[in-house]
């Protein structure tokens, strides 16, 4: 792991993304996070939501992940993202989702 990469891990703890740059971004991360947490979500943000994807979904559980979302300034298209990115830590775990951030910032 590269040095940098790990002082941010370190400093990067769970559910913090402050080493998001975008100051929108990052509150549309941070609230997800603490939807999915709080719905106790993680096992089903992992799942491919299906047909229509999570943008369209009329699935109850990803309702209930929708309606806990504070950030109200979402387009279809960044509330999809977003759960992307929620699926990517539900899949990939914390510590992969911080180094695809910061590969992403050297690029």
């Amino acid at each position: 792991m590269h040095p940098q990469t790990l002082q941010y891990f370190r400093m990067a703890e769970i559910g913090n993304f402050h080493f998001v740059v975008s100051e929108s971004v990052r509150a549309m991360l941070e609230d997800a996070y603490q939807a999915v947490t709080t719905t106790e979500s993680w096992s089903i943000i992992g799942h491919d939501p299906g047909i229509g994807g999570f943008m369209f979904s009329t699935d109850e559980k990803i309702l209930r992940i929708r309606n806990a979302m504070k950030f109200a300034d979402h387009s279809g298209v960044s509330y999809a993202w977003t759960l992307r990115q929620m699926q990517m830590i539900a899949n990939h775990g914390w510590e992969h989702y911080v180094n695809r951030v910061e590969e992403a910032k050297r690029t």
